[in-house]
């Protein structure tokens, strides 16, 4: 029940930032970083995505079985580092829906990951 709790007001969530009901305050967007390097914009904000790729890469080498819940995590840390990166790219109302929704699914998944801890204890 309280798994789909959390599921139910993610999509409600979801479907406010999508339709932008609700808007970012005007400047919002302007904590990224402006430095242009190699023509990549806010270079520093979209390199430091690196630091979400790393653990995923790990696991992928170090796990000992393929399960679900390590190919889910593996795909999700992959999948969270592009969505930030693609807000970083072009930070606007727009494009921080991809990067709010990866920061969703992580805390379900890390909220699973406890409950089903919790349990084999």
């Amino acid at each position: 029940k309280f798994i789909n709790e959390w599921i139910n007001e993610l999509m409600n969530k979801s479907i406010v930032v999508i339709t932008n009901k609700i808007p970012f305050p005007h400047g919002y967007h302007d904590f990224a970083d402006k430095r242009t390097f190699l023509g990549i914009p806010n270079t520093m904000d979209i390199i430091s995505n690196v630091a979400i790729l790393i653990p995923a890469i790990y696991l992928f080498q170090v796990r000992k079985k393929k399960s679900m819940i390590s190919n889910l995590i593996i795909l999700h840390l992959v999948l969270l580092s592009i969505a930030s990166s693609y807000y970083h790219w072009n930070p606007s109302d727009k494009t921080i829906f991809w990067d709010i929704l990866m920061i969703a699914v992580t805390i379900m998944l890390v909220t699973i990951i406890i409950i089903k801890f919790k349990q084999l204890i």
